[in-house]
């Protein structure tokens, strides 16, 4: 099967803070769906500077393409790295109409790591999962989108923050270009719930948001 994929991605210009654009991306990856009528999709990260995950707000959606959207919940679970890595601050959970409405998590201090933290989550990771549970009988084709902190009015600057484990410089998408790369499943009623048939991409927006 082809993976669909859905690429959001931000573009902010001109800050005084960045002396040259960063690239910043969060990416999906769905499961199997269980017997049960739910599957998860699990979120990931990666960026052209720093060396770990430090911070995130977002939040998703879950569309139907045939506009009878058939999604009971979404709930989100933060990865925690092994017992040293990343916190919930908030969790504002499902809103309904197949919206997730935002999450935010940060990197927790760990003392035995120095002044310089050097023992953070590195990129590629897994940062968490959101669970999609589905209506009895759904079925049809649903586009999966991570939505950003400005999409949802989130009470942050940005979306994902990220720091160099050596320097300890911080990075965030407001000094840069955040790409949200999302994905498509295909859903069949069965008699034991309902599965996942296909797995692929779908279709591409860009965004350009300018800070005045």
């Amino acid at each position: 099967m082809m993976k669909k994929q859905a690429v959001v991605t931000l573009g902010i210009c001109g800050l005084a803070t960045s002396a040259f654009a960063q690239n910043f991306s969060l990416w999906l990856e769905p499961s199997s769906m269980t017997p049960s009528g739910t599957f998860t999709v699990s979120v990931y990260g990666d960026a052209d500077v720093g060396t770990a995950y430090l911070s995130g707000s977002f939040g998703l959606s879950v569309e139907s393409v045939a506009g009878e959207n058939q999604v009971s919940n979404i709930t989100w679970d933060l990865h925690y790295g092994g017992g040293l890595g990343l916190a919930q601050y908030f969790d504002y959970g499902y809103g309904g109409d197949g919206t997730h409405l935002g999450t935010s998590f940060y990197q927790v201090i760990v003392p035995s790591c120095g002044m310089i933290f050097d023992c953070g989550i590195s990129y590629g990771e897994l940062i968490g999962s959101f669970t999609i549970e589905m209506d009895p009988g759904a079925m049809g084709d649903y586009e999966i989108s991570l939505l950003s902190a400005p999409d949802l009015d989130l009470p942050v600057p940005h979306t994902f923050e990220v720091y160099d484990e050596m320097s300890g410089s911080l990075y965030n998408d407001s000094q840069g270009t955040l790409s949200l790369t999302g994905t498509t499943v295909t859903v069949v009623p069965v008699p034991a719930g309902t599965v996942v048939l296909g797995l692929g991409g779908l279709f591409s927006i860009r965004r350009t948001r300018k800070e005045t």
